[in-house]
């Protein structure tokens, strides 16, 4: 509730709790989080199954209603009964593997240990360190931290949370190039993270452009929960961040074909050299002669690359058996991608008009997507069953109806009203 101007300074520290394993305890410890993880995986698809129930309220004869209808699935209180015993189960599982750890921590002396991140001593830039901190201490030092802005109110808009008290934001950081001496990223996908922010209030006037001088004692705010940043290829994360590609037209590119800039490569002398022949077989296969640097156009490598991709992704999904790499597959339907083009038409022309509908269905069998040949192999080794599942997996892939969306799986948190 402190006014802006007694503000010196405002910003938050992004620190994490660590623990080092010693290495008598690492093969103890193993089992122990195999089976905390996979318990909570279980536990979680129990829990997804199992309906939440509203209060004082029934339907179906008496059985429990329901906040989103899914009661209406099961057979019987008597599958709904299993189920929850099922989940009974795994939660004294997990309770039990939860008091192993406890235990192992304490007889190996285990404990986390907050740590935040310090610029380099030497004066490297985008050089730092882990090291440990106090939860709240008097004096930053060389910690390093991250700006908090001030929520300037609208004067008109007089229900803006910034009129009813003081209000900062910032942006936390997920992809810094920060990383240690070793070359060790400041942030990964490894390690449980929490913010604390702070703020510096002033004890003398002072103008908003001058730095803080006469500075009060810091405070603190409590810690947020912890954290794990989303791995690189989390498949949540990069949805929310889609790239098209816009592969090159080959006819237009025939046309307009001339030696251009684009990507371009630095041959060293002594290079591996070679020419093809008409029939693809390599000719001359030798070593340059001589420094050169040999230019690209982005279309090319973009056509290349694209028959590189495409050659190789069936014969790794068959060479391995990974099925399921197809289900992160989705084409957009031929004739969807003709309306694009009639639009283009009509608002070129505004005399045009019409009634359609478009219906988009793809063929996404087995033996149109490997070939017969493939499709008798996968028949003779595999189950029906399993060729069905794998069928209606391509067929979902290949739905405009399922097609992913960017914005399906974000969560908002709602705004919190000031009194």
């Amino acid at each position: 509730m402190v006014g802006r101007d007694k503000i010196c300074e405002a910003g938050f520290v992004v620190r994490r709790r660590t623990l080092t394993v010693p290495p008598a305890g690492i093969e103890e410890v193993r089992p122990i989080l195999k089976q905390l993880a996979a318990s909570r995986g279980k536990l979680k698809h129990l829990t997804s199954k199992i309906p939440s129930v509203s209060s004082g309220s029934t339907a179906n004869g008496g059985m429990p209603a329901t906040q989103n209808g899914a009661e209406r699935g099961f057979s019987g209180q008597a599958k709904l009964d299993s189920l929850r015993s099922q989940r009974s189960s795994i939660q004294a599982l997990l309770k039990n593997e939860k008091a192993r750890l406890q235990e192992w921590m304490t007889r190996f002396g285990v404990a986390p240990q907050l740590q935040g991140w310090f610029k380099s001593p030497n004066g490297f830039d985008r050089i730092g360190y882990w090291n440990q901190v106090e939860e709240t201490p008097a004096d930053l030092g060389l910690e390093s931290t991250f700006p908090l802005y001030p929520l300037i109110p609208n004067s008109s808009d007089r229900s803006h949370v910034g009129n009813f008290a003081t209000v900062y934001f910032g942006l936390l950081p997920t992809m810094l190039t920060d990383t240690d001496r070793l070359g060790r990223a400041r942030f990964d996908d490894h390690e449980l993270y929490e913010v604390r922010c702070y703020v510096k209030r002033d004890l003398a006037a002072r103008d908003r452009d001058q730095p803080c001088l006469c500075s009060d004692k810091t405070f603190w705010s409590e810690p947020t929960a912890a954290y794990k940043l989303a791995s690189h290829f989390d498949l949540t994360g990069t949805s929310n961040q889609p790239v098209t590609i816009q592969l090159p037209d080959l006819q237009t590119l025939a046309a307009q074909a001339k030696p251009s800039l684009g990507v371009a490569f630095a041959k060293p002398d002594k290079y591996l050299s070679f020419t093809a022949g008409s029939d693809g077989k390599p000719l001359n296969i030798s070593q340059s002669s001589g420094f050169q640097i040999c230019s690209f156009a982005l279309p090319l490598i973009t056509i290349v690359a694209t028959f590189l991709f495409e050659l190789f992704l069936p014969v790794v999904t068959i060479l391995f058996q990974l099925w399921w790499m197809l289900a992160l597959k989705f084409c957009i339907p031929p004739e969807i991608s003709v309306a694009g083009g009639v639009n283009a038409e009509i608002a070129l022309d505004a005399s045009l008009s019409f009634e359609a509908s478009i219906e988009a269905n793809v063929d996404a069998s087995i033996g149109a997507n490997f070939g017969a040949e493939t499709e008798a192999g996968l028949i003779a080794q595999y189950a029906p069953i399993a060729l069905a599942n794998l069928e209606v997996t391509l067929r979902q892939a290949s739905d405009p109806a399922t097609a992913p969306s960017p914005t399906a799986q974000l969560d908002f948190e709602p705004e919190v009203a000031h009194a």
